[in-house]
């Protein structure tokens, strides 16, 4: 789900911490890509950062979040400092290397344009029959 709102953040914010989401919901957020990984919407609500990085062509995951634990304050916060940094000196969740080095594309933790245009499509057509 992409929001164009001027709040959109905020908004973002407000869906995740407000309300439970469908498996594999997405929105995005600037240079993020926040997926929802819940195995479903009564469970608890945990989402995957991606960090859009052109130069690659790639998506690159640098974060699980439990938003259910969050406060909207710190989520909001996070999300911000997250789309603002620069991806090239980001490290990877827990570790001192450079996120773009530690990623591994075969358990997705990279995903190039072309695959996450492909998701998309199919969460599309999910969503419909969900």
């Amino acid at each position: 789900m992409k929001l164009t709102a001027e709040n959109q953040a905020e908004e973002i914010v407000e869906l995740l911490t407000t309300s439970t989401q469908i498996p594999n919901q997405y929105f995005e957020y600037g240079s993020l890509f926040i997926l929802n990984v819940s195995s479903s919407e009564d469970a608890i609500q945990e989402y995957a950062l991606y960090k859009k990085d052109e130069e690659t062509a790639c998506y690159y995951k640098f974060e699980s979040i439990t938003v259910t634990w969050y406060e909207k304050e710190k989520l909001l916060s996070y999300l911000i400092e997250s789309d603002l940094q620069d991806i090239n000196s980001m490290t990877a969740a827990a570790s001192d290397t450079c996120l773009k080095a530690s990623n591994r594309p075969y358990l997705d933790d990279i995903m190039s344009f072309e695959k996450m245009g492909r998701f998309k499509k199919a969460f599309e057509r999910f969503k419909e029959v969900y």
